[in-house]
């Protein structure tokens, strides 16, 4: 209130009622995934950001935004498994791509890509009794009896087995990394007095330079083969007579089998070609 003189004067009273208004400043504290979209603009970077507009006395309005920026993350995760992949509380038995989306320790998603590859191992086999072939090729192979707990056989590792006792038999199979073992099959036609008559042939020489002999010992008749290590039939005659029969083997150094066989019974012998 202040005492002034009028155009008169006399003294003139005149009271002001002021009111300030202030401006007003406050910070925004925000935390987001990826990007802020935030008065209208949007931001995708974490920092400090001023915004100034107008209160509702206005004055000047000063906002501070106090920002944090989380990433969502994005990867991928290539597995090669046998059979079947238990990942991420799911079993996968096909190959393929699949996508689980999670989230970080910040909250943001987490996007995973499997890229899955499934390997199965064949382990059929054609039974052409005494002979069992494995019909899966290229793979490593071991034989097995059955009926003795599943014990390896003794030399028995190419993809053709022939047996030379009447049994059951099964092949383990190894391929793309993957193990797995066939059912046993069983092998009946092999007869214990044949076997007798083929005691008494034999193969020579061992190692072989070039010229095998087969003496067919108390055999009138025999078929002869010559197989690689993955029973592959290189040389057949089904019709030998001679009581020592040659051939001339002219396959690369390795390991091989002549097989002397009657009446469905098979002996075989493994040959060294230098």
């Amino acid at each position: 209130m202040d005492t002034i003189l009028g155009s008169t004067g006399c003294d003139s009273i005149m009271t002001i009622t002021l009111t300030i208004n202030i401006p007003t400043t406050s910070t925004d504290i925000q935390t987001a995934c990826d990007s802020l979209v935030w008065n209208g603009m949007t931001y995708n970077t974490s920092g400090t950001y001023t915004w100034v507009g107008m209160n509702a006395a206005g004055c000047d309005s000063t906002v501070t935004l106090d920002l944090t920026i989380n990433n969502s993350v994005t990867s991928t995760d290539v597995q090669t498994a046998c059979d079947s992949l238990v990942w991420n509380g799911m079993t996968y038995t096909t190959s393929g791509t699949y996508i689980w989306i999670g989230s970080t320790t910040t909250g943001c998603d987490s996007t995973v890509t499997l890229d899955l590859t499934i390997n199965t191992v064949d382990v059929s086999v054609t039974n052409n009794d005494p002979s069992i072939t494995a019909n899966a090729s290229g793979a490593m192979y071991v034989w097995l009896d059955c009926d003795n707990g599943n014990a390896p056989i003794a030399g028995e590792t190419g993809q053709m087995f022939t047996a030379t006792a009447n049994g059951n038999y099964a092949v383990e199979i190894t391929n793309n990394g993957c193990v797995d073992t066939s059912a046993c099959t069983p092998i009946v036609t092999v007869s214990l007095e044949d076997l007798d008559a083929l005691g008494d042939v034999t193969v020579y020489p061992n190692p072989v330079d070039n010229i095998v002999n087969v003496e067919l010992g108390s055999l009138e008749s025999a078929s002869v083969r010559l197989l690689d290590v993955n029973g592959k039939v290189l040389f057949l005659n089904e019709n030998v007579n001679n009581s020592v029969y040659t051939f001339e083997m002219n396959q690369e150094p390795g390991v091989y089998f002549v097989e002397v066989s009657t009446n469905n019974n098979v002996k075989r012998f493994k040959v060294v070609k230098n």
